[in-house]
């Protein structure tokens, strides 16, 4: 694609991408999910790393990886506003606090005890300023690790924010296939 005479560069401006929350195990209902959909105000995709090791035959230096497991991938941090209610901070906090105390789930369907342990997935779609999908980028089997605080005072008028940390165990990167 070339960017001379017919630029397709996104300027990252207003709603240039969209986060698909597959699941949230504490939610009481499925129609929920919009607490985390509607209210995303910013996604910081993690930068990646390997550890190198350095080798040596006959007089030569070369480097190798030195990890090839999933152990080196980095947080997954979604802003959201706060809910005039405050159920979107509660229900993750509540997810943490399960996790936390170890209150899992002991049902004997092995489906509804893994919705229960973590978020299948967190798929963010990359738009381009049509709003057409260029891009996803899916994050497999997440976990919280981190709530933010909240920062409640009368003083101020502004939205309230949290912040969510998530690990997670795998990431995919799709280009979508776009004609010429």
């Amino acid at each position: 694609m070339s960017i001379g005479a017919n630029p397709t560069i996104n300027t990252f401006h207003d709603s240039n991408f969209k986060v698909i929350i597959s699941n949230i195990p504490t939610l009481q209902y499925e129609n929920e999910i919009s607490l985390y959909h509607n209210f995303i105000r910013s996604v910081s995709i993690p930068g990646f790393s390997i550890d190198m090791i350095m080798s040596e035959w006959r007089g030569e230096h070369y480097l190798n990886p030195g990890s090839h497991k999933n152990n080196e991938l980095g947080d997954l941090t979604i802003t959201f506003k706060l809910t005039e209610d405050l159920m979107n901070y509660f229900y993750m906090a509540e997810y943490i606090m399960n996790m936390r105390y170890e209150h899992i789930d002991n049902t004997d369907d092995p489906g509804k005890r893994m919705k229960m342990n973590f978020i299948k997935a967190i798929d963010i779609d990359i738009l381009n300023n049509s709003k057409n999908k260029i891009a996803n980028i899916k994050f497999s089997r997440c976990f919280p690790v981190n709530i933010s605080s909240l920062d409640l005072d009368y003083t101020n008028g502004n939205e309230v924010d949290f912040t969510v940390t998530f690990k997670f165990t795998e990431i995919n990167f799709t280009p979508t296939q776009q004609s010429e």
